[in-house]
């Protein structure tokens, strides 16, 4: 958020109590449905994005392929995965709709992701971008 507008789109939402953090354990499938289910309880609006800033970094694929589509059930419909990743001793941020990560039988595919593969092809398409589109 570098830039004024962006953060004061954020900003904004954080004024008026529309941010909400959660700690989760990513790895951990029922923590993740846990959570949405404590916060499906307590009424807080449908989930429009997830940052997970690194995490995912830390999170065996496999494991990020089960906790998407939990996302993306209670996800709005344009619900976003925001990750960062240091490139060029910067951190650049990528956004992804969660129906992108996602394959026809609403199983996750961060693992066969071009972004997510450590060490696979260039991930610079996607910083600062959303699903590889620069916004």
């Amino acid at each position: 958020l570098h830039e004024e507008d962006q953060f004061q789109r954020v900003h904004k939402l954080a004024l008026e109590g529309n941010i909400h953090s959660r700690l989760v354990d990513l790895g951990d499938k029922e923590q993740v449905a846990a959570a949405l289910e404590e916060a499906q309880k307590s009424g807080d609006a449908p989930i429009a994005g997830v940052d997970m800033s690194n995490a995912w970094q830390y999170v065996d694929n496999e494991l990020l392929d089960e906790v998407i589509p939990l996302y993306a059930a209670q996800g709005t419909e344009n619900g976003m995965l925001i990750t960062t990743a240091r490139h060029r001793g910067a951190l650049k941020y990528s956004g992804f709709a969660f129906h992108n990560l996602m394959d026809g039988d609403s199983t996750g595919i961060v693992s066969s992701h071009t972004y997510f593969i450590p060490d696979g092809e260039s991930k610079e398409p996607f910083f600062d971008a959303i699903d590889g589109k620069k916004v």
